[in-house]
């Protein structure tokens, strides 16, 4: 949860992340903060699109980035009466999105550089860094998978010394 996240990463308490959150919504950076939702809008999922790749081709100029989708909604299944059926209805916390940056006019999330180069008053470090937190957990929920390869040696060799 975005409160274990900012206490793990910043040492922030549990009130200290949700007031500090309080203000990043009232300012309009961010979507409703009170919610364990994982649900987000079609329009914040394609500003993730277009977040990812605009990134990509400013990094590496890669026409060849293949955007890969998340599927997050969750659904609980619930079962008539006298019925083998189930039908799926949105839980509760479908009634409000994930927490994530708020959609700018433009159709896209502000980066954390733009927030900072911002110039407002009301920012202070909290802000800033629980803001790129935010940030960085919606856009990387969508990021493909890391592909890596490790290559470990070990050298064995004969000591001088007897």
């Amino acid at each position: 949860t975005l409160q274990q996240e900012a206490n793990v990463r910043f040492g922030f308490s549990v009130s200290r992340t949700m007031s500090t959150a309080q203000k990043l919504y009232e300012k309009g950076h961010i979507s409703y903060m009170r919610t364990d939702s994982m649900h987000l809008s079609d329009d914040a999922v394609t500003a993730v699109q277009n977040d990812i790749e605009q990134y990509h081709q400013e990094e590496d100029n890669d026409d060849d980035f293949i955007y890969q989708p998340a599927s997050f909604e969750k659904k609980a299944k619930k079962k008539k009466k006298n019925d083998n059926s189930t039908t799926t209805t949105p839980t509760p916390q479908a009634a409000h999105e994930a927490i994530r940056p708020a959609i700018q006019a433009s159709g896209k999330f502000q980066r954390p550089s733009e927030l900072i180069n911002n110039n407002e008053v009301f920012l202070n470090d909290d802000l800033i860094d629980l803001y790129r937190l935010i940030y960085a957990r919606t856009i990387s929920a969508f990021m493909p998978h890391q592909l890596s390869n490790q290559t470990s040696v070990r050298i064995l060799g004969k000591s001088n010394n007897k």
